[in-house]
């Protein structure tokens, strides 16, 4: 399973897509950004943002870039305000609705990251039905 993940990996990080268009659906997107508490939350800005947040955090958000081009998804990443580059929480949003949220290797998000999306979700008037929030130890 982890070759085939790593595998699956590699070969969306080197797809070509159509920037240009990607730019654009995402640039209506910028009303989901969102700062508190030391975090944000960031709509990505390239199919290379999407690509190396696959890449950085070993699951599949980067064969998700046709999706949202054609608008039946949005991804977008929750990252601490200090470290904006470094890849922590990827979210997607589907409608209205946030549907998934992972980190490394498909982890869970912990207690607080599921706090502050929560908090995230009331205020940006988005429902949440993620399948299972929180790594459990």
């Amino acid at each position: 399973f982890l070759f085939f993940f790593s595998e699956w990996t590699l070969v969306n990080a080197k797809k070509k897509y159509d920037n240009e268009l990607f730019k654009k659906v995402v640039k209506t997107q910028n009303k989901y950004e969102w700062k508190y508490r030391g975090y944000t939350i960031l709509v990505p800005e390239s199919t290379k943002d999407v690509q190396d947040e696959g890449c950085n955090l070993r699951h599949c958000v980067g064969g998700y870039i046709n999706s949202i081009i054609e608008k039946r998804t949005k991804i977008l990443f929750l990252r601490r305000i200090d470290n904006q580059e470094e890849s922590l929480i990827t979210l997607e949003v589907r409608g209205d609705m946030l549907v998934e949220a992972r980190g490394f290797a498909n982890r869970y998000v912990n207690k607080e990251e599921k706090d502050l999306l929560i908090k995230w979700c009331k205020e940006k008037d988005i429902k949440y039905k993620v399948r299972r929030w929180i790594t459990w130890k």
